[in-house]
Order: structure tokens, then sequence, then C-alpha cells
């Protein structure tokens, strides 16, 4: 209640003498007030203070009283007028939906699926089940006429056909829920079975080929100390780990590298000299075979080739011994802190007054800003319809793909491309640490997906958080301080932001993803590599990768990410145009409308201007300028993978396409297989569609290149690692939109001539603190029974 009468009111003033601090002149200390009026003065105001909470407990509502500190649910900014009828169509599927889902499947008999828990490598099974997003103009017209019918409620539902004479993969529409009666092909053409995702079956054989060679075995325990099997006892662990990379599908079919470290923690930095080649292109795995193994940098192109070298003695037998101790293991542990030391807490983020956003399912509104997300099994969170001041800028806002490419020495990070959205992005998005991941007012919430692994459902616990913070630098500012020259005083805003996370956990990486709202009407999006970096056996006749221990190299490596930004203002109809100052004449600009796809894609080669503004040419603000956002890519983002063919899209820094419903997304979640000939060909989008008047969408690429050093060591800290783009408004509003932020502050003198006399200051709402602060988090919140920080939670909500 106080929240929204704030806005309704003229601004309230507060006034009161500040010291020469804000306008510097000379002074005189005055010390005229008597003891005697300070205890009346004090009397009086504690009969006020005392009669205003009567009054106040008599003639008003209880709940606005005790409301002081506003809950999120009870705060809204804008009151009924928030344009919430996005929180159905966006939200995703629930456990009884899955379940309903499946139930509808297994009915297909046709089909003969089995349930993944009971599935081998013959049987046909649903790989995932996740929420179908409908087709955009359906969404947009349920939107934007509170007259139309909602689409209908579906689920996209991946299944693997695992039939030996005609293997695919096939996705298909299931609807509609909650209760299912249609089933449809996603698309006419199916996908290569030899692409699909690394299965628990498939992974199971895999192990028990491995096992089938016992001198491996003998040659682990007697040169390593470890076995990839029964190195569990009572008494002790001494196990290895196998990293399992896919070998993009070729003549040789479908093959799998490993290569083995020491099962301890932080694995990747204890490699073992021992890599090899699995062959399991077969639907039969007693045919499945060793292919090659790499020891002490050489290859044998057999098991009986390295058994028969080790035991003549014609190789070098390494003695170690497993990793437990040394300076490696003293890094990861908590260091003590010196007796002798007073420690003391870091400041920590309160709300004192409560949140100032509101969360309605997976509707999130911040006082301009509200925008809906759903929860991709490949992608990870992707927003939806995010609107500013009611007025949609971008019907969808995610990422597309994180591309990964090693440069070692051994074979099996020499030129090793990997493609996480085959990991399945969302289902890596858990376990945020409240205090540390997100601060500890953050609300933080779960996902629910269905695959492989949990085929009726799972909720991933602390999937996203999102919080309100302020940053240490304000969103504008100016001080004056001559009289001659505009006057004295003081403009400033606070500059608080609202902060939607999440976080993957892909093996040894992780990736912190900020989209990030600003009360400018600017959206900012970054992504923040950290985890620990993996390691390959140090060889001493090799200058590639950097040496971090005696038997330990880190790994140079490159990293891309690729957006899409579904950008739509003021409706579909858009263009794009880019903005550049002439090389010739600075002081001049350069404006080029682009036409078509060919025009408007971005080789890291390529000459690419500064300004690249999206705009529509039918709707222009008060002084007649065509109304538009501009993507602001920093400079210093850059792809070591800009030739690389496993990844087509990171070719491109910055590409403009024409919508259309056939490129959902640059990638697919079978790109871990595909390398060599995508499912998804991010080269074919540009093929020459006008884009003039056309419903755009911009394709980002940020990349970085990690040289790593021995501070990474345990884990790659955030700092200097940063990539973002910001989307900002250009001739969108006829003024800076946080002009009215409940947040700007002013300070002029009460007297130009003489601000000695002090100072006022004009908020929209009181500064004085709340009396109900946050009590703030506390970790042994997490140590309490019940607990879901490190688990998934079978079959609930």
């Amino acid at each position: 209640m106080v929240a929204k009468l704030s806005r309704r009111v003229p601004q309230a003033v507060y006034s009161y003498r500040l010291t020469n601090v804000l306008f510097p002149l000379r002074t005189k200390s005055r010390r005229s007030v008597s003891s005697g009026l300070l205890v009346i003065s004090f009397c009086i105001n504690v009969t006020l203070v005392v009669l205003i909470a009567y009054f106040s407990f008599v003639f008003f509502d209880k709940k606005t009283v005790s409301s002081s500190c506003v809950e999120s649910e009870n705060w809204d900014y804008y009151g009924n007028q928030s344009h919430i009828r996005s929180t159905s169509v966006f939200r995703d599927l629930q456990n009884s939906e899955i379940q309903e889902v499946l139930r509808f499947m297994y009915d297909q008999k046709s089909l003969k699926l089995v349930s993944a828990i009971d599935a081998n490598l013959t049987t046909n099974f649903v790989y995932s089940v996740e929420l179908h997003v409908p087709e955009k103009q359906e969404v947009l017209k349920f939107l934007d006429d509170d007259g139309a019918q909602q689409p209908d409620r579906q689920a996209r539902v991946v299944v693997f056909i695992a039939d030996p004479n005609q293997p695919t993969i096939e996705e298909y529409i299931v609807g509609s829920l909650p209760k299912p009666n249609k089933l449809s092909r996603k698309s006419l053409s199916s996908v290569k079975y030899g692409v699909r995702q690394m299965t628990f079956p498939e992974l199971w054989e895999m192990y028990q080929t491995i096992l089938k060679f016992d001198r491996l075995h003998e040659i682990l325990k007697g040169s390593y100390g470890a076995s990839l099997f029964n190195c569990i006892t009572l008494k002790s662990k001494r196990c290895i780990v196998a990293h399992h990379m896919p070998i993009p599908t070729s003549s040789s079919g479908r093959r799998i590298r490993i290569a083995l470290f020491y099962d301890v923690e932080y694995f990747t930095l204890f490699p073992i000299d021992f890599q090899f080649i699995i062959n399991v292109n077969s639907f039969n795995s007693p045919d499945w075979l060793i292919e090659e193994i790499w020891h002490g940098g050489k290859i044998y192109q057999s098991v009986r080739e390295f058994v028969q070298s080790y035991f003549n003695g014609t190789i070098s037998k390494p003695q170690r011994t497993f990793p437990q101790h040394g300076p490696l293991f003293k890094a990861l542990e908590v260091k003590e802190i010196d007796a002798t030391y007073e420690y003391r807490q870091g400041p920590r983020l309160h709300e004192e007054s409560g949140k100032r956003y509101k969360i309605s399912g997976q509707h999130v509104r911040y006082f301009k800003w509200q925008f809906s997300w759903t929860m991709s099994l490949a992608r990870g969170p992707v927003l939806f319809d995010v609107r500013f001041d009611l007025e949609r800028i971008i019907y969808e806002l995610g990422l597309s793909e994180i591309g990964l490419a090693y440069m070692g020495s051994s074979p099996a990070f020499s030129g090793t491309a990997s493609a996480y959205t085959s990991t399945g992005l969302g289902s890596k998005s858990s376990g945020l640490i409240p205090g540390v991941d997100c601060p500890g007012d953050a609300v933080i919430l779960n996902a629910t997906l269905a695959i492989e692994d949990f085929p009726e459902g799972g909720t991933f616990p602390n999937a996203v958080c999102i919080f309100e913070y302020q940053l240490s630098r304000p969103l504008r500012r100016h001080y004056s301080n001559s009289v001659s020259r505009g006057g004295l005083f003081y403009g400033g805003l606070e500059n608080y932001v609202l902060v939607f996370r999440t976080i993957f956990v892909i093996d040894n990486f992780d990736y912190i993803l900020d989209y990030t709202f600003f009360a400018n009407g600017a959206l900012e999006v970054k992504i923040v590599p950290t985890g620990y970096i993996l390691t390959e056996p140090y060889l001493q006749n090799t200058d590639q990768g950097v040496k971090l221990g005696e038997y330990t190299s880190a790994v140079i490596h490159h990293t891309a990410f690729h957006f899409k930004v579904d950008i739509d203002i003021s409706g579909t109809s858009n263009r794009y145009q880019t903005i550049s100052t002439e090389s010739d004449s600075p002081s001049s600009i350069k404006k080029t409308l682009r036409v078509d796809e060919y025009d408007s894609a971005y080789t890291w080669d390529s000459e690419c201007p500064e300004y690249h503004i999206i705009f529509n040419n039918h709707s222009s603000n008060s002084l007649e300028q065509p109304r538009g956002y501009r993507i602001n890519i920093p400079s210093k983002s850059w792809s070591g993978l800009k030739n690389d063919t496993a990844f087509p899209w990171s070719q491109y820094r910055l590409a403009v396409t024409k919508r259309k419903s056939t490129e959902e997304t640059s990638s697919s979640m079978h790109a871990g297989f595909d390398t060599n000939d995508p499912v998804v060909d991010f080269r074919k989008f540009m093929d020459g569609d006008n884009i003039v008047d056309e419903d755009l969408v911009a394709w980002i690429t940020l990349g970085s290149l990690n040289i790593p050093h021995t501070e990474d060591i345990p884990n790659r800290v955030t700092v200097g690692g940063e990539q973002s783009f910001v989307l900002s408004p250009f001739n969108y509003f006829p003024e800076d939109p946080s002009m009215d932020s409940p947040d700007a502050v002013r300070l002029e003198p009460l007297d130009q001539m003489f601000p000695q006399k002090g100072a006022k200051i004009e908020r929209s709402v009181s500064s004085e603190q709340s009396q109900c602060a946050s009590t703030g988090f506390d970790y042994s919140e997490l140590t309490r029974k019940g607990s879901t920080v490190f688990q998934t939670v079978i079959g609930e909500e």
C-alpha cells in the first residue's frame, strides 16, 4: 500500500542541514540550543509518536500497518495493470503432466516403447519430455488480445528408435494437456541415430566391454595404484574415473574417446597417462572393440600391441601412487584463520523493506520490467515476452549453444570440440548455494525436467535465483558546484538492478549466466566461466599446454557462447541498421540499412560497425525518430573457434536473420556427435532473405581464450573472465525512462548564493530506515534436515 501511494502523490521534500561537504564554503559552527529546550523537544516527540501509533492502530487496516516490510507477493509497481497472461503459456510442465504424457506415449503400441529405466541397446524409449512453446504468432495473439483463446498446452517428446534396420531419433508434439490425445511428428525428417546423446544403456555396456580386458586393469593397478573396477574397500578407495568424449561421426561409425583420471576431488587436475578409443557402433555390444591406446606419448593400434610392449619391456612402466597428499591437495582445503586475526563478517545484502519484485510462477515483475521464463532441457533458462513499461521489447532471449575446443598434446585434447547442449544444459542448472552463488535474500527456484535419468520427472533443486541489489556505481549522476554555470545542484540515481541467474555445471566447468535489468530500459547478458581446469599428462618433449605439476599439464582452450535474441520493437515489423563514423571524416556518421541476410552477417575477420540498431520504421518517438534498441557487443569479445567447422555459428560475431519457425536455435541437443555433419547448420540460416520490415532475430557470439596459469589451481576465478553484451534503448523513449525512478536523488542548496545555510534533498519516498529489516541468511539453513541442495527429487513439484 505504501509503495503504491508513493507513485501517486507529489514528491515529498525532506529538508535538512548539510555541512560544507557538498557545496564547500567556510562556515562557523553554531551551538545555540539549550539543554532545557532539548528536554522539552524530546517529551513532545515521544508524545506525538505514541499518539500516531495509537490512531494508526485504530483507524487503519491492521494488514496495512504490519506491511512496512512488503513481501514479494503483495508488492506490485503497476497494481492491476500488469500483463500476466504469459504466466500460463510459458509455464514448464509439472510432474503430473509429464506422467500423463508418458502414459499416452506408452499407449502408442506402434512405437514399442519401454521405460528408460528398462531400456537397452535395442529397445525404443522416451529420452526426454519438456514443454513445447507454441508458434510465436499463436502466442502473440493470446498475449495481446484479451479475447483470444490460449494455445493448446503441449509437450515436446524425444524418442530413440533403436531398430537395427532403420534406427532414428524422432521428435513428437503431444497434446493437449492435461489429458493428451494427439501425437504428431515435429519435423518431416528424422535425425540420424548415430548422433544421439550417450545414454545409460550405452555407458553400461561400454564399461562391461572395458571390464573384459583383464590385462589392462593389471597394468593400471601396477603402474598407477588404482583401477576402474573393484577399487573400494572398507579401508580405502583407489579408483580411476573415465572421462568420455564423443568423436564426431564418420565412416568409422560411433566412437568414444576415454581419458583416465584419479577419482578424487577436482579429478581433472589428476590425469593418468592412459587414453583409448572404444568403437560402440554396433547394436551388439560383444562386437565393441578398444581400437587404440595412447600411453607415454605413443599410440598403440590395439590392446594386444600395447600389452605385449608393456610386459616385454619395450616401454617404460610408470610407478605412481594414488594421490592423497602434497601441495595440490593442500590448495583444495579451507584454510584455518590465524588465531591472532580478529575475523569480522563481510557486508551482506539485506532487503530492508521487503522484495521490490514479484514472482508469479514463472513470471517476474520488477518496476517497469516483466518477463516469463522456461527451462529448456538443451538450452537452460530461456526468457520470453520481455516487456518494459508494458511494451514488449524481446519475444525470446536465451543461450543457444556453448562450444569448447581444446588445444592439448594428447589425442583426447588435441583439437577436440565439445557442444554442451548435448549434455542438457537445463539438467546442469541446479545446486545454487545462497550466500555465495546468490545473495542470501534471493528467491531461489527449482526446475522440473524429464530426462533419461528421471523419466517420470525430477525436481532439480536451486536451479535459478532472482534478486535485486545495488551496484557500486550510480546509474547516472552529475554534480555542479559553479553558480555561474548552471548553479549548485546534484542529481543522481541509485543503481538498483534485478538479476536472473543460473549456473551450469558441466563436468569440471561452471558457467554463471546473468540477465540484468536496469532502470533505464537496458538489459545486460553476461556469462562468466569458473570451475576447475582440464589437464592432461605432462610430456617433456612438447611445448603445448602449461605445466602445473610433475605429471600435469593444463590444456589451453577456447570457449564460445551463442545467444538468440528475438527483438520486437513496437511489433514484429522491424529493420536492421548500422551506424559508423566515416574514416576520412570522424565527425560525420554513416547510416546503413541492411536489406538481406547476406548483408547482415559479420565474421570475426570482417569489419564490424560499432552501432547495431533494430528499429521500427512505423513507430516514432515524440521527435519523429524511429524507435529502436541497440545491440552493444564489447570489442574484447573474440572467438577462437572462428574457423572451427564443428560449430558453424561460431564463425559469426553477429548475424541478423528473418525469423523462421524452422530456425528455433543455432544448434541442437544432438550436437555432441554431429560436428562433421550438423543436424542444425547455422550457415544455412543466411540464405539471402529480405530483412526489411520483417520479424528479426539477432544471433550473437561471445568468446574467450583461456591460457591456464598456476593461479587457476584449484579453481578458476571469475574476475576478468566475463563476456557480455547489452541491449539498450536507442530513440525508443522521449527521455531517459529512469527519470521517474523512486530511487532518484536530487540535492540543492537552500540558498544558491549562501550554500552554507544548508541544503535540501528531494526523493520520491522517504529515506528513513525501515523498522523491519531482514534478518538475513544463515548458512545453518543448508544443514537442516530435508535440505535438497545435493539431490534431485524424483516425482515432486
